[in-house]
């Protein structure tokens, strides 16, 4: 057993090569090479010319020929075992990223490196960060792998800036695990949450896309809008696109369910479209659940719906097919007022108190509506009126129908109010 001598050269530190097979050359897979010992070490050389070396003191080393370089208080390499440990602030360099961490084993037969212990992987491009209590970097190395792949479990975090934007405010994500491939694709499972000052999202599991700006929650997916965009969209499947750091779009798949402080939608499909983490329209359609829009006033079933929210501030809302609109303020006793067509075109205003109310109700193509009427009575009881035409227009003031005006071929029935007994 002896000591392995720090050789100076020229003012350099030569180099002490632990694995240098004309296997790894060919496969371009690392070789290690020790640019600096800051103390002592020592060299065992086992049987059949295997080697194992223990150095301390401050360690610096590279991969020969690679920009790839590693460093720690002190390094045991195992010839036989293709495999080199670092023990003690650890730091590992590769192309694009940085990792640190209290101990690390490189496996060189397969170019993986295990972290563990307080690890932090950053990106040195984007100055996204990956912090958690263990992760396996797998370096992207000819014939071996063609793209770099890391593992983290025990609920690590990323911090996710998009790419030219690290100046901006971050994604912080969460789950249980999480694998990438590559600089662009991640998965992440087990209570994923991705939480922004401006949104808070989770799931049981999460796909993202950074190239293509795409992503998906999977199972039991939720996003909500915070402080002043508040809003809450749910599915057991949500798709996502982003333009750099900025939600564009979402779409909730499977039992959907929309809502803000103006309206609630529920559909087997609803699309957001967002701009400046606020609402700036909506669409819904589905067959097994049709959508149904309700606001403080009415609710509106249809085969499919459009709604239009400039800055999340409602304006109009379209109704497509055996559309109906029903409301919600009717006394309990009286059948609730009504409106229906083809197409029905719902127009909002700011209420009294600052909130959106109904401001005209349009019904076109084969137009229906039933609504109450109370007069002098002395009964206290409604009649109704039934209208039909190509349109009708219900407009409104005070949250009360004001005015209806039935257009084309109209026809209709009064009936009395019900006498008191």
């Amino acid at each position: 057993m002896a000591s392995v001598p720090r050789y100076v050269i020229c003012g350099a530190v030569a180099a002490t090569v632990l694995t240098g097979n004309l296997q790894a050359i060919q496969a371009n897979t690392c070789q290690v090479i020790m640019d600096h010992v800051g103390g002592s070490g020592q060299q065992i050389e086992l049987s059949g010319g295997r080697l194992r070396y223990h150095l301390g003191g401050g360690v610096r080393a590279h991969c020969l020929g690679e920009l790839t370089r590693m460093e720690s208080d002190s390094v045991a390499g195992y010839s036989d075992l293709q495999r080199v440990d670092f023990f003690r602030n650890v730091v590992f360099v590769d192309t694009n990223v940085t990792l640190t961490s209290d101990r690390a084993i490189y496996y060189l037969d397969d170019e993986r490196l295990h972290a563990f212990g307080n690890v932090v992987l950053t990106n040195m491009v984007t100055g996204s960060t990956l912090s958690g209590p263990n992760l396996t970097y797998s370096r992207a190395v000819r014939g071996i792998r063609d793209s770099v792949e890391i593992f983290a479990t025990g609920r690590p975090t990323v911090e996710y800036h998009a790419a030219g934007e690290s100046s901006s405010e971050p994604y912080l994500i969460e789950g249980d695990r999480i694998r990438f491939e590559g600089n662009s694709k991640v998965w992440m499972g087990g209570a994923v949450e991705i939480t922004r000052s401006d949104l808070h999202a989770r799931s049981d599991s999460a796909f993202l896309d950074i190239e293509a700006s795409e992503g998906e929650l999977i199972g039991n997916a939720v996003v909500r809008g915070r402080d002043s965009s508040s809003y809450r969209l749910s599915s057991k499947t949500l798709r996502y696109r982003f333009g750099g750091s900025e939600l564009e779009w979402i779409q909730a798949r499977d039992s959907a369910h929309a809502e803000s402080s103006d309206w609630v939608v529920d559909a087997d499909t609803i699309e957001l479209a967002m701009d400046g983490g606020l609402i700036q329209s909506a669409v819904a359609w589905g067959d097994s659940l049709l959508p149904v829009a309700s606001s403080a006033e009415y609710t509106i079933t249809s085969d499919s719906l459009e709604i239009d929210s400039p800055d999340q501030v409602l304006e109009e809302l379209r109704a497509f097919g055996h559309a109906i609109a029903r409301s919600v303020s009717a006394q309990d006793s009286v059948e609730a007022d009504w409106i229906a067509g083809d197409t029905l075109i719902v127009t909002f205003k700011s209420g009294v108190t600052g909130n959106r109310v109904i401001d005209a109700l349009d019904a076109q193509g084969e137009a229906r509506a039933l609504y109450a009427v109370y007069g002098q009575d002395t009964s206290g009881n409604p009649g109704f009126n039934y209208s039909r035409g190509d349109r009708i227009v219900a407009r409104f003031a005070e949250g009360e129908i004001d005015r209806i005006d039935v257009f084309g071929e109209a026809d209709g029935v009064y009936l009395e109010p019900q006498s008191a007994r």
